[in-house]
């Protein structure tokens, strides 16, 4: 798949990120995972709206399916986070090590999420 900010516009995405992707891509660009992570990671372009807005219906349920995933596997050291937040009467909920777990889990979710539009867009074209 290549994205343009014309596509962007066409397909009404919002003018921050239209003006975002057409610095760094002025002449527009292929999906490839390096352009997923600047795009979503760098940019922090949405990759909800460019999943429902750049994908077809099929291939964005397949998305939602993985972003689920995703989601799930966030949620696994977060609770046993929260457990150990309860068992230290949440005092520990407060301390640099939650915060890091919690840091590390969002960043694999990210990840996930990016890998999961790049591998679904590619193949979409």
């Amino acid at each position: 798949m290549r994205i343009t900010a014309k596509l962007l516009r066409e397909k009404g995405a919002c003018f921050g990120d239209v003006n975002r992707f057409e610095e760094r891509w002025p002449d527009g660009c292929d999906v490839t995972p390096k352009n997923c992570e600047i795009a979503f990671g760098e940019l922090g372009m949405d990759i909800d709206w460019a999943a429902e807005g750049l994908l077809s219906v099929q291939v964005y349920i397949k998305f939602k399916k993985a972003e689920t995933l995703a989601w799930n596997e966030r949620n696994k050291p977060r609770d046993a986070a929260w457990a150990k937040c309860g068992d230290a009467g949440g005092t520990w909920c407060n301390r640099p090590e939650y915060r890091r777990v919690m840091s590390l889990a969002w960043a694999e979710y990210h990840k996930a999420c990016r890998a999961a539009f790049c591998e679904l867009a590619q193949q979409s074209t």
